[in-house]
């Protein structure tokens, strides 16, 4: 009876084993109908062994570069990354690269589309694209959109998957600094030496973004002694600055001088930047003032009259010497006419009466 139920059991157990196997099975089929994620072929033949461990390999950005901290407005740059495959164990094949940057970054003469037959386990791929980024646009961080699709084999059979990446790129505006006049006297005003005179100068930022901390210099060129400087503040996009009542400088020695207009800023990430202009004055030899003379005067000759006196006294001194001249002639013909008479001993009455006796006889 014993032996009987042993030779029983060998039965049984094999059937109870069959059912287990029957339950099992259902669920590791619908694992891997989850993890192929559709659009299986088995017709195909894998590329990379069998694996069945339910490891979907991803594609991911590893290293990335755009040739600096950030690209500039309106400027072109290569956008360069490494396409890397995470898995240990599938190669993946006829991978499709997409980048789009958006409004801010658009492409420059170039493709907006890359491909790779095949990229191995572990294995990495280089990509570049040339972009050109929005003129206009403010600064910020803006992102390039990476999208990969691919193939990859799974125990035979063929499946698929895609993903989106996402690159972020700084963008700034530079800025444009343009000084359009920086001078010191004219034609009509010019500098004389000793006297204090103001620098004439103005400028514009053509940037789309502000100045700040803005400040002016003036320096001797030859020597490089800061002559003056005054702080401006903020400068706005697109704003012109011109004064003539920033800068003043005083030369004590007639000359051609030569001088350097320095604009000093910082930008919206806090850099400090400048912008320079070099020019040349012409100094003239100071003049002399109606005070300075009259002081002169006073100095010299001690109550020296003015020039206008001065004058007026020599015609005087003329005047009086012509008349003295006239009145001494005067006098002296006069007295050689009464001479004349006193030599000839003429009688003007006796010669009358002789003279009517005649007629009478």
């Amino acid at each position: 009876m014993m032996k009987m139920k042993k030779y029983m059991i060998l039965p049984v157990l094999a059937l109870i084993f069959t059912f287990v196997l029957a339950a099992v099975n259902p669920i590791f089929a619908a694992d891997d109908e989850i993890i192929s994620g559709g659009n299986t072929e088995t017709t195909l033949p894998p590329t990379s062994g069998t694996s069945g461990n339910g490891l979907i390999p991803n594609l991911v950005v590893s290293k990335f570069s755009f040739g600096g901290d950030q690209v500039y407005a309106g400027k072109a740059f290569t956008l360069s990354f490494h396409l890397k495959n995470t898995s240990k164990t599938f190669t993946v094949q006829n991978v499709v690269v997409k980048v789009n940057g958006g409004e801010i970054y658009g492409l420059n003469r170039d493709t907006d589309t890359l491909y790779f037959e095949r990229i191995k386990a572990n294995g990495t791929v280089e990509c570049s694209a040339d972009f050109i980024s929005s003129a206009e646009s403010a600064e910020g961080s803006y992102p390039i959109t990476v999208t990969v699709s691919y193939e990859y084999y799974d125990d035979g059979a063929k499946c698929s998957n895609a993903s989106e990446i996402k690159i972020a790129i700084p963008l700034a505006q530079e800025e444009r600094v343009s000084i359009n006049k920086a001078v010191m006297g004219s034609e009509d005003y010019p500098v004389y030496a000793g006297e204090e005179s103001p620098v004439d100068y103005e400028f514009l930022n053509r940037g789309f973004s502000k100045l700040l901390n803005t400040e002016v210099f003036l320096y001797d060129n030859d020597s490089g002694e800061l002559l003056d400087n005054a702080y401006i503040g903020t400068i706005n996009a697109s704003a012109q600055m011109s004064s003539s009542s920033h800068l003043y400088s005083t030369f004590e020695d007639a000359g051609e001088k030569h001088l350097r207009f320095v604009i000093r800023y910082e930008d919206a990430h806090g850099n400090q930047k400048e912008a320079a202009s070099e020019f040349t004055v012409n100094v003239q030899e100071a003049q002399v003032s109606d005070e300075e003379m009259a002081a002169v005067a006073d100095d010299s000759g001690g109550g020296v009259l003015p020039i206008a006196f001065i004058f007026i006294g020599i015609i005087a001194v003329v005047t009086l010497g012509i008349v003295i001249f006239v009145r001494r002639r005067r006098k002296k013909k006069a007295a050689q006419e009464e001479s004349f008479w006193d030599e000839n001993d003429w009688d003007d009455d006796s010669d009358l009466v002789e003279e009517d006796d005649n007629e009478d006889q």
